[in-house]
């Protein structure tokens, strides 16, 4: 997966080392909880909560400079 650097470079500089580490744990350990969710609404066919799930996903994404995420994320959202 390739990474945003300068988004990096964003957390850090705003919040310092400790705070930018402590956004990106957050933000990783939230996509693989949304990623488990987003499996489990797709196979029980309950889209809105997939859409819901997807949209956090793209956020998270974003946050922590996972662009190829969050754009396919923005591409489930379209279909």
């Amino acid at each position: 997966m390739r990474l945003d650097r300068s988004q990096f470079e964003i957390l850090y500089q705003s919040l310092g080392p400790v705070g930018a580490d402590k956004v990106v744990a957050h933000a990783l350990e939230e996509l693989g909880i949304k990623l488990g969710a987003a499996a489990a609404h797709y196979r029980s066919g309950e889209l809105s909560d997939l859409r819901k799930a997807m949209r956090a996903i793209i956020a998270l994404a974003q946050q922590v400079g996972m662009t190829l995420l969050a754009r396919v994320g923005r591409d489930v959202l379209e279909l």
